[in-house]
């Protein structure tokens, strides 16, 4: 690729959406903009200057896990940043013709194994975005307290059960978590155990709405 014909404005529709997505875009967002591009053509972007340099590396991370989606789930979502070195697997095999790619795109960078460290690191991060998990008040601990409220080490077992597991459902149905359940490389694993989580707060009677649940776990103590 012509490195001049690169730019940092609006002309390069590329150059211009990754900008716009900035250094903390999740892979959806990111996935969106580089699935049709190669790694070749995002790393001329990188080389442009330092200004979109690390948002150019983490758009090159949402693309590797992106071609690397089919391989990931065959291999019960082991990422493709745990392959070790000379590793024999299948994973190993479908990361390999990538990693061709990528070094042969990365010729110019002066340590290219350790900027796909980096890379690496920033992929996992991706395929693992962490939950918001807004699960109410209950803030209790295992360990002892003198405070007169339960902890989860005292509370009745019936109390327990709904309260933890009002958390976890309550998380996973939180809608600033939906990108996060999609992005994830397990994602269809958690919607699968959100589904049992769900059926165990109906065996235990709790309401499902969140207001009402909510108010039903505070009532556990």
């Amino acid at each position: 690729m012509d490195l001049n014909a690169v730019t940092l404005n609006t002309e390069n529709t590329l150059a211009a959406q990754i900008i716009a997505l900035g250094s903390d875009a999740g892979q959806i967002a990111l996935e969106a903009v580089v699935k049709n591009h190669s790694i070749a053509e995002i790393s001329a972007i990188d080389k442009v200057g330092q200004k979109i340099s690390g948002s150019a590396e983490r758009a090159i991370a949402a693309l590797i896990n992106y071609k690397m989606a089919d391989a990931m789930e065959a291999a019960d979502g082991r990422h493709w940043s745990e392959v070790a070195y000379r590793e024999v697997s299948d994973l190993a095999k479908a990361l390999a013709p990538i990693m061709a790619e990528y070094f042969a795109a990365h010729k110019h960078v002066k340590n290219p194994s350790a900027k796909k460290a980096r890379i690496a690191a920033m992929a996992y991060e991706l395929s693992h975005p962490k939950f918001k998990a807004d699960i109410g008040e209950d803030s209790d601990s295992d360990s002892d307290s003198d405070s007169d409220s339960a902890t989860s080490r005292t509370r009745d077992l019936y109390a327990r059960y709904v309260i933890e597991l009002g958390k976890l459902y309550r998380a996973g149905n939180s809608s600033e978590n939906d990108a996060v359940i999609k992005a994830h490389v397990n994602g269809d694993k958690i919607v699968a155990a959100l589904e049992a989580v769900t059926a165990a707060l109906k065996a235990l009677g709790a309401p499902l709405e969140d207001e009402d649940l909510k108010a039903f776990m505070k009532k556990m103590g």
